[in-house]
């Protein structure tokens, strides 16, 4: 499992790649949406009240785990990231603080 910046060039390592940015992208449910604004509040908290990052992560782990639909999409991921190399993909330069590296950190650590 790899993480990458979508401003970062594609390589043929990188496998599957998978974008899970936080803007909405073209044909999105309102649902969908729904999520992304989670994605985004947390942006818009760290533009106008500081470094939210430890709440955040509270935040979305819990929200992938009490979320039947997230907790598919995971399940699916794990299974391909298993068996083929996946390149998970967002807009954020640092990964360190992206929703990506959650997601690699819960499927690498599934207890914490």
């Amino acid at each position: 499992l790899k993480l990458k910046s979508l401003k970062e060039s594609a390589s043929k390592s990188d496998g599957l790649r998978i974008m899970i940015a936080r803007y909405p992208i073209r044909g999105q449910t309102i649902e969908d949406r729904e999520w992304d604004e989670f994605r985004v509040s947390y942006i818009r908290n760290m533009l106008n009240e500081g470094d939210n990052w430890d709440e955040y992560v509270v935040k979305f782990t819990t929200e992938i785990k009490n979320n039947p639909k997230a907790l598919e999409a995971f399940s699916r991921l794990i299974a391909l990231a298993s068996s083929t190399t996946v390149t998970i993909l967002c807009h954020c330069v640092d990964e360190n603080r992206c929703h990506r590296m959650l997601i690699k950190r819960m499927i690498e650590e599934p207890d914490n």
